[in-house]
């Protein structure tokens, strides 16, 4: 089932429908390799990377969460057993086999058997290195590329329309940022009113960005083409955003496995050809 954006209407109609999974049989999470996560379908904020779970027997993965609201849990004292559970999640490649072709870049049937011969396809990255291939960013279907000289996403059709770079929000801990956009009007807004009178149709969207800071303090996208996921704004509230980011602060339990399966390459992975 497709991930539920009834805001939207048909909007999302031509977006890929990514796989799902309940776990402890009350969470719904969407399996988003391209983003290398699970996330909880009823809260976009709550996501668990595949870098964060265990590799037991170099094969699958697994990772403990809590029973009460589905976050990722890091540990427990025995006293807190009864409030955690074990999760066993099977190979991204059985997971969602047409994700893991688009990470690669390769046809469906010529992926690996395994997650841990995943790597990049040559091809990209080679292009990518040597600085042929602009990033380019999908937002339903409209492209827009990366004017780093301008700080902004341009769009394609409409050179005229751009996302400049300080209106992203990045997720520092998941590779990720986000912005609100208007579909009528196609441009960046601020967070929407709660008043009933707000018509605008506005959507968080969420983009994949590795960050670099060496341009003058500027976090630009790194290299990377990619489709953009949507939800409706009040799914990813700047209230709630900046509680999840204190959250994750105070409670430091993300340790990157730094060749982990489907990590967002930044150039330099991109060159040594190693695990995505």
């Amino acid at each position: 089932m497709m991930e539920e954006e009834t805001a939207l209407g048909g909007q999302l109609a031509g977006q890929r429908q990514l796989p799902e999974m309940v776990i402890g049989e009350q969470f719904t999470f969407i399996v988003d390799v391209a983003y290398g996560e699970l996330r909880k379908k009823d809260n976009p904020l709550n996501c668990i990377r595949f870098s964060q779970m265990e590799k037991p027997y170099g094969q699958g993965y697994s990772f403990w969460i809590d029973r009460r609201d589905g976050r990722l849990v890091d540990s427990f004292s025995e006293g807190d057993s009864e409030q955690v559970l074990r999760v066993e999640l099977d190979e991204a490649v059985k997971l969602d086999p047409v994700g893991v072709a688009q990470v690669m870049g390769v046809d469906v049937k010529n992926i690996p058997l395994h997650d841990e011969e995943i790597v990049a396809h040559p091809a990209l990255y080679k292009s990518h290195t040597l600085g042929k291939e602009p990033m380019t960013v999908s937002i339903l279907g409209e492209h827009y590329l990366a004017d780093h000289q301008f700080y902004a996403f341009r769009c394609k059709a409409d050179p005229e329309r751009t996302i400049p770079f300080d209106k992203l929000h990045f997720w520092d801990f998941d590779a990720k940022a986000h912005f609100y956009f208007d579909l009528g009007k196609r441009e960046v807004v601020d967070f929407p009113g709660e008043s009933a009178n707000d018509k605008r149709q506005v959507v968080a969207v969420v983009i994949s960005a590795q960050q670099d800071q060496d341009n003058g303090g500027i976090k630009i996208p790194y290299n990377s083409n990619h489709e953009a996921r949507v939800f409706p704004a009040q799914q990813i509230s700047m209230v709630d955003f900046y509680k999840e980011m204190e959250r994750r602060s105070n409670n430091f339990y993300t340790v990157y496995d730094p060749y982990t399966e489907f990590e967002h390459m930044p150039p330099q992975r991109v060159r040594t050809g190693k695990h995505l």
